[in-house]
C-alpha cells in the first residue's frame, strides 16, 4: 500500500489483499489517515492541560486568609489568588494599577481617592465595587473572632488612616474604620490621619487584599480563599501540596497555565532533586548546589541570580535570662563571625548584614558595623555581665537545611567564647506559631520585603511592641526605635528621611534586640519549557506571565 498526501488530498494505492488482510489494512489506513489529518490541522487535537508545578519555599502554610498572613508559603499562594488596590512592578518593585485603575492624591498628602477598574468580578462571581473594598478594610481593621492570629501587617496598612486610634484594638470602641468611605460604586476615598510617604508601598501587601464580604466573613475563608487575581484556588492538603486553577475570566486575560500545584517540601536539597528529576518546573537552588548547577551547560540561559531585599537575623527575648543583660546580647553579636558564614555557608549567596535595613534601599549605611567579629571582646562582656564561665542559651528553630548549617556555625562561634547554646527544633508551622508570641529565648527569622522601603525593616520584623511578637520579646524597652521609624515616614521621601531610618537601626542594633547576620541572595532556575519566569528582588516569582510550551 502507497500513500500520497498533501494538506487537502489523500491518493490512496492498496495492492490485491485477502478479504482478511484488506479489513485489517483499512484498519491501519483509517488510523493513520487520522493521525495525518490532525497532524494536517484539520482536525484540531485535544489540548493538554498546561499544568505547572513548585515547590513552596519554606513549608506549608498556616492559613490563606490574607488577613492572618504571616509567611512566604501564603505570599506565593495568595500574590495569585487575590489583589489589592495597587500592586507592585516585578522589576522596579513601585507602585502600580491593580484593582485600581488610577488614584489622585491631595495637595497635603492626606486623601488618597482610588477610581476601580470596572466590570472586575470575585472568583464567586460578586462584582467588586466600593463597599467591598470598604468592607475589606473594615474586617482587618475589626477582625472577625474566627481569625485566630491576625496579620502582623495590620498597623503597617490602616495604621496612619483617620479612625485608626478608635478602634477596639487601640483602646476605642469605633464600628467601623472612619477613614475609609465609599464616594460611588467605583470610587473609594481613604483620609489619612498624618502624612505617610509609605501608604501606597504598604497597600500592596497581601493582606491589603479586597475581598468579597459574603466569602469573607463565612468562618472558612482560611481554607477556601476568594479573590479576583489570575488563579482561584481549588484545594489544600495539609503538608502536601495546594493546587490553584486559571481564572478564565480573570479581567487582565486568561492565564497560559491551567492549573498550578504548589507543592509542600521543606528540604531545599529535595526540592532541587525533584527538579532535576523533571517533578518541579523552577527551584530556588540552594547554596550548596550553585556551583555544579552554574557549571553544567544544560541549564545555560535558564538561571537568575537576585539580592533579595530581606534580613536574616535571630529575635532575642528581652525578657529571659541571661538575654536581658545587654552585655550578653552584645556579646553574642560580636562572638559571631558573619563573614565566614557568607563566605562558607551560603557559598557568596548573600551579604553581611550589620543592622535590618538591606542594600538596594536608600537608607542603607554601607559604612555601619558596631559588632566587628571579636570574639576576646566577647569574652570580656560575658565577664563584665557576672557570667565569667559562659552562658547557656536555647536556640527555638525549624528543620530547614541552609539554617540549620548557618545555626552550626553561630553555635560553634559561641562556643569558643563560652556561650554554650543546645536547639529546639520543630516543623516549621509550630515554629511559627511559637514565633509570632515570642515563645522562645531565641529564635531565627528570614524576613524579606513586603515593599521596597526602609519602613518595613523597622517596625514589623517586628523591632517594636506592636505585634505580639514584639511583645512576647519585651521590645517596647526600646520605644525610640518605633518612635523614629514612625517620625521618618511623616517625611517625604529624601536624605532626612533616610537618616531618620538610619537612626532607628542603630538603636535597634545597639541595644541587640536581634542578631543580624545576612542579607540574602537568591538563585533561580528553570526547566526547558518554561517562559517568563522571573524572581524579583522581594522574593516572589508572579505565575501569570508564566507559559509552558
Amino acid at each position: 500500500m502507497g500513500i500520497y498526501t498533501s494538506r487537502y488530498e489523500i491518493v490512496l494505492f492498496v495492492h490485491r489483499k485477502s478479504r482478511k488482510d484488506k479489513i485489517m489494512s483499512l484498519k491501519r489506513l483509517l488510523l493513520l489517515i487520522v493521525v495525518l489529518l490532525i497532524a494536517g490541522g484539520v482536525f484540531p487535537a485535544v489540548a493538554q492541560e498546561k499544568e505547572l508545578r513548585v515547590p513552596l519555599p519554606e513549608g506549608d502554610a498556616n492559613s490563606l486568609d490574607p488577613q492572618e498572613f504571616n509567611t512566604i508559603a501564603e505570599s506565593w499562594t495568595l500574590r495569585n489568588v487575590t489583589e489589592g488596590l495597587v500592586t507592585y512592578d516585578p522589576h522596579s518593585l513601585q507602585p502600580v494599577p491593580a484593582l485600581a485603575e488610577s488614584w489622585d492624591i491631595s495637595d497635603d498628602g492626606l486623601i488618597y481617592t482610588f477610581h476601580l477598574r470596572h466590570g472586575v468580578k470575585f472568583h464567586n462571581g460578586a462584582d467588586l465595587t466600593a463597599s467591598e473594598v470598604v468592607s475589606t478594610f473594615n474586617r482587618l481593621a475589626i477582625p472577625p473572632e474566627f481569625i485566630n492570629t491576625p496579620t502582623y501587617a495590620t498597623s503597617l496598612i490602616i495604621g496612619s488612616i483617620a479612625g485608626y486610634s478608635d478602634l477596639p484594638s487601640q483602646g476605642g470602641n469605633a464600628a467601623s474604620l472612619s477613614g475609609v468611605r465609599a464616594v460611588d460604586d467605583y470610587t473609594v476615598e481613604i483620609t489619612l490621619s498624618s502624612p505617610n510617604s509609605a501608604f501606597l508601598a504598604a497597600l500592596t501587601m497581601i493582606p491589603a487584599a479586597i475581598i468579597p464580604s459574603l466569602a469573607a466573613n463565612s468562618g472558612a475563608f482560611e481554607e477556601n480563599p476568594v479573590g479576583t487575581g489570575p488563579f482561584m484556588f481549588q484545594e489544600w492538603v495539609r503538608q502536601d501540596h495546594i493546587t490553584l486553577v486559571a481564572n478564565p475570566d480573570y479581567w487582565g486575560g486568561k492565564p497560559a497555565i491551567d492549573r498550578v500545584t504548589l507543592r509542600v517540601i521543606p528540604e531545599r536539597s529535595v526540592q532541587l532533586v525533584e527538579f532535576l528529576a523533571g517533578n518541579l518546573d523552577y527551584v530556588l537552588v540552594p547554596p550548596t548546589n550553585l556551583a555544579s548547577i552554574k557549571a553544567d551547560p544544560t541549564y545555560q540561559g535558564r538561571i537568575q541570580d537576585q539580592a533579595i531585599l530581606s534580613i536574616w537575623w535571630m529575635p532575642l527575648n528581652l525578657t529571659r535570662p541571661p538575654l536581658d543583660n545587654l552585655k550578653v546580647r552584645q556579646a553574642m553579636s560580636f562572638a559571631i563571625d558573619r563573614q565566614a558564614i557568607v563566605n562558607n555557608v551560603l557559598q557568596g549567596q548573600g551579604t553581611v548584614a550589620h543592622g535590618p535595613i538591606p542594600p538596594g534601599l536608600s537608607a542603607y549605611d554601607p559604612d555601619y558595623n558596631p559588632f566587628p567579629y571579636d570574639p576576646d571582646r566577647a569574652k570580656e562582656l560575658l565577664a563584665e555581665a557576672g557570667f565569667p564561665d559562659g552562658v547557656d542559651v536555647e536556640i527555638r528553630t525549624w528543620n530547614e537545611e541552609v539554617e540549620g548549617r548557618v545555626l552550626a556555625a553561630v553555635q560553634a562561634n559561641w562556643a569558643d567564647v563560652g556561650i554554650r547554646a543546645t536547639f529546639n527544633r520543630t516543623e516549621y508551622t509550630a515554629y511559627i506559631s511559637d514565633l509570632s508570641v515570642c515563645n522562645l529565648q531565641i529564635g531565627t527569622s528570614s524576613w524579606t520585603a513586603d515593599y521596597a522601603d526602609p519602613d518595613n525593616f523597622i517596625i514589623p520584623i517586628p523591632l517594636s511592641d506592636d505585634s505580639l511578637t514584639g511583645q512576647g520579646c519585651g521590645y517596647g524597652q526600646v520605644p525610640q526605635v518605633e518612635e523614629l521609624a514612625v517620625q521618618a515616614k511623616s517625611l517625604p521621601l529624601g536624605p532626612e528621611r533616610d537618616e531618620l531610618f538610619r537612626q532607628a537601626e542603630r538603636e535597634a542594633v545597639e541595644n541587640v534586640m536581634g542578631l543580624f547576620l545576612f542579607h540574602r541572595g537568591q538563585t533561580l532556575v528553570w526547566g526547558a519549557n518554561v517562559e517568563g519566569a522571573y524572581l524579583d528582588a522581594n522574593n516572589e516569582v508572579r505565575i501569570f506571565p508564566i507559559s509552558l510550551s
